[in-house]
């Protein structure tokens, strides 16, 4: 492993410490500096001696670089000497350096293809433990301690040098973790085939309830009939031998009324004159004996109903004959017979009611989606920033940032959790809780940052591999980029678009169903860019 002069030193932390760094941003040593017995340089090598003899060598690019790495690491150790007091570790017999049993650099033996359980060993590498992961239950860190509860209540315990050291291999404890038992395992035991059974039986999700569609609206009520107009009633016959009477006009729909007969001559009874259609009365006859009296004219029929909407209005009634003239003196005309009343009009039938609207539907989409602005520059430069109360750091919202200490509360911005090792898009500037001041979180300045513009995928974050090359991940159980569902789009920018020869090419590339890859280019010759994502569009969906 090799080192630079501008990263190999981080600032001084909480535990008095030098920490030394590789250009992978990896933590290779911790050091108390009293420890320290001299620091030189040889060549490009920069050579730190221990009380204990142990002697520390580390790499760098050319003997100027060094030269510089050695100035730097001596003004951090007269520093902290200076500003600090140290115990003496140095009392068990032997004058030398007192280390730790365990480093997070060394702790974790490499898994191959066939490794089913985790090994762990101490300083010299001799193998202390060896543990499947199913077995663990929980993990977790005290000081400088790191936990290992077990199902049989067995609780392991490895001490590293700083609280920080095991902060940081409890990640990459739970990483390893991860990694085995996504694996298929050797054996399965019956509490596990019974939970398999169990979620298998009774998983069933329901999906969401639509929306309840309007109610149509009412039919119009049909309008209403008119009425007929009444028959006018005959008119009376006249004395003498009265004139019959005029028959009383029929009711027409509005009919008009019938005339009624003229008066038969005096002396016989005239005879009665036939039905008007709801005529006006006949005219008196003239005197002579009296003629027998005209018959009534018939009623007119009533005017039939109107169809219904509402009601029809009632048919008027016919207006009644006029008298006929008084006859001369004779016998009684006898009396006409009554006009028969005019038919009922039909009713109206009701106006048809309006049709019910169909319930409507609920839209919801078809996919699951993630939509945000990219922007990218510089390379791989990985940071560790303290966001205690002493510190009161504030978070750069679109940056991917890795929980390293678990005591704050980081949900309200974008975690989906606050355990060590979660990583999550910073959504704003303030923790709900900063915890004490060894909270802290680790993140890289080259990876990509997100303006977020619409999620419902759940928690996606960015990281760095190499120029050009960058990976999308989720902290979600499951893998949710499902082969053949899942749709990628990225944008090209305007320059890449008008000259082409002058910007590159950028693609995204699904990898498994956990990953998913961008790679950037240069057009000339194809060789990977970083500093190609500027405000560049990006859409993920799954579909369901």
């Amino acid at each position: 492993m090799s080192y630079s002069s501008d990263s190999f030193l981080k600032s001084i932390g909480s535990d008095k410490s030098i920490r030394l760094f590789d250009n992978d941003a990896n933590l290779t040593f911790t050091l108390k500096p009293t420890f320290i017995t001299n620091v030189t340089s040889d060549s490009n090598l920069l050579k730190v001696t221990l009380k204990s003899g142990k002697l520390i060598t580390l790499d760098f690019i050319n003997f100027d670089d060094t030269l510089l790495a050695q100035s730097k690491l001596q003004q951090q150790i007269s520093t902290l000497l200076q500003t600090n007091d140290y115990v003496d570790n140095s009392t068990q017999g032997v004058v030398g350096y007192v280390t730790a049993p365990f480093s997070y650099s060394t702790f974790l033996r490499p898994i191959t293809e066939s490794d089913r359980n985790i090994k762990i060993m101490d300083v010299d590498l001799i193998v202390k433990y060896t543990i499947e992961p199913f077995h663990i239950t929980n993990t977790n860190v005290t000081s400088n301690l790191l936990n290992i509860n077990l199902k049989s209540n067995k609780i392991i315990t490895l001490e590293f040098s700083t609280s920080n050291e095991s902060k940081l291999a409890l990640i990459r404890l739970r990483e390893q973790i991860d990694i085995l038992i996504s694996k298929v395992p050797l054996s399965i035991t019956k509490d596990v085939q019974n939970y398999i059974k169990n979620i298998v039986a009774t998983d069933s999700l329901v999906g969401p309830i639509g929306a309840t569609g309007f109610n149509g609206s009412s039919g119009s009520s049909g309008s209403s009939g008119t009425s007929g107009s009444s028959g006018t009633s005959g008119s009376s016959g006249t004395s003498g031998s009265d004139g019959s009477s005029g028959t009383s006009g029929s009711s027409g729909t509005s009919g008009s009324s019938g005339t009624s007969g003229s008066s038969g001559t005096s002396g016989s009874s005239g005879t009665s004159g036939s039905d008007g259609s709801s005529g006006t009365s006949g005219s008196s006859g003239a005197s002579g004996s009296s003629g027998s009296s005209g018959t009534s004219g018939l009623d007119g029929s009533s005017g039939t109903s109107g169809l219904d909407g509402s009601s029809g209005t009632s048919g008027s009634d016919g207006s009644s004959g006029t008298s006929g003239l008084d006859g001369s003196s004779g016998t009684s005309g006898s009396d006409g017979s009554s006009g028969t009343s005019g038919l009922d009009g039909s009713s109206g039938t009701s106006g048809s009611s309006g049709t019910s609207g169909s319930d409507g539907s609920s839209f919801v989409l078809p996919y699951k989606v993630f939509t945000a602005l990219l922007k990218q520059s510089g390379g791989d430069s990985s940071s560790i920033v303290y966001v205690g109360p002493s510190y009161g750091s504030l978070l750069k919202i679109g940056v991917t940032y890795q929980i390293v200490d678990g005591s704050g509360d980081f949900t309200n911005i974008g975690a989906p959790n606050n355990y060590p090792g979660t990583k999550f898009i910073a959504t704003g500037e303030v923790p709900a809780d900063r915890g004490d001041d060894n909270t802290a979180l680790l993140y890289n300045s080259g990876a990509p940052v997100a303006t977020i513009l619409e999620n419902t995928l759940g928690n996606i974050y960015f990281l760095y591999e190499s120029a050009g090359y960058y990976t999308i991940h989720t902290n979600h159980p499951d893998s949710i980029f499902t082969f053949g569902k899942t749709w990628n789009y990225i944008s090209p920018d305007a320059t890449a678009l008008a000259y082409p020869e002058e910007s590159g090419y950028k693609q995204i590339i699904w990898t498994n169903s956990n990953t998913l890859e961008i790679k950037c280019v240069n057009m000339g010759d194809l060789s990977s860019a970083d500093g190609k994502l500027d405000n560049t569009s990006i859409e993920i969906r799954v579909y369901n």
